[in-house]
């Protein structure tokens, strides 16, 4: 439901199935938090895509290589190479091994 709302963009939707899932006891995980990633930062912008990925980092839940590859598509989309080599930087400090999409 989270994907559909997000591919509609229809981001506040995809918040609120998220809010109803944690109140009802069903925790977002890893693929949950890198599709909000990915739809943040495809339609908002890159900043809204990290927002996303602190919310994960306070929820316990670790970003893999998939989040990193939609922040550095985000920050490619906006020209921002300096940020994308800042993230290069961060995923190794993280211990996150590139992949072909890096």
């Amino acid at each position: 439901c989270v994907s559909s709302f997000c591919k509609l963009q229809r981001l506040d939707k995809a918040e609120a199935v998220l809010i109803d899932g944690i109140r009802l006891g069903v925790l977002p995980n890893v693929v949950t938090y890198n599709t909000l990633v990915a739809a943040y930062c495809r339609f908002v912008g890159i900043d809204a895509g990290y927002s996303v990925v602190h919310r994960m980092q306070v929820a316990g839940i670790m970003p893999n290589v998939v989040t990193y590859n939609s922040l550095l598509a985000g920050a490619s989309r906006q020209g921002q190479a300096s940020l994308s080599l800042d993230m290069f930087e961060e995923m190794l400090k993280l211990g996150i091994s590139l992949d072909l999409w890096s």
